[in-house]
Order: structure tokens, then sequence, then C-alpha cells
């Protein structure tokens, strides 16, 4: 019976060592989980700010492309103005 006993008393003490070893790993892993899901949110609010910057650069090329489409009407408009201002004054000037 005392052997029995000791035994038993052995088999607890293995167990209790071998799960405080399980609880260690444990702790590191949950450690590791941690990190990685800090660096997923980290990533995940820059992708977001980036995408959100990539917004307001898209606009701002939008605008700037029709301000340069503008300007570029405006041009042509003033082109073709000033082609017909040459053309009447050098026929005044042949006359």
């Amino acid at each position: 019976m005392i052997a029995l006993a000791l035994a038993l008393c052995a088999l607890c003490a293995w167990q209790w060592h071998f799960q405080t070893i399980q609880r260690g790993e444990l702790a590191v892993r949950e450690q590791q989980i941690y990190q990685r899901d800090s660096a997923i949110q980290d990533y995940t609010n820059e992708l977001t700010k980036t995408s959100q910057q990539l917004g307001r650069m898209e606009e701002s090329l939008a605008t700037l492309n029709t301000n340069l489409t503008k300007a570029l009407r405006t041009n042509s408009e003033l082109i073709i103005q000033q082609k017909r201002d040459i053309a009447r004054l050098s026929a005044n000037n042949d006359t």
C-alpha cells in the first residue's frame, strides 16, 4: 500500500512538472499570437491609411485633370482667336 501511495505521489509530481512545462509553452505561444495579432492590426491600419491616401490622390488627380482639360480648351480657343486676329491684321495690312 505504501509503494502504491509513493507511486501515486510520483505520478502526481511527474504530471505537475509536465503541466508546468506545458503552461510555460502555452504562455510563449499566447505571447506569439498576441504579437502576431498586433502586427496584423498594425498592417491593417496601415493599409487603411494607404487606401485613404490613394483616394485623396485620385481625387486630386481628377481635379487636376479637369483643370488641365479646361486650360487646354481655353488655350485652344485663345490660339484660334489669335490666328483669326493675325489673319485679319494680315488682310488689313495687305489692303
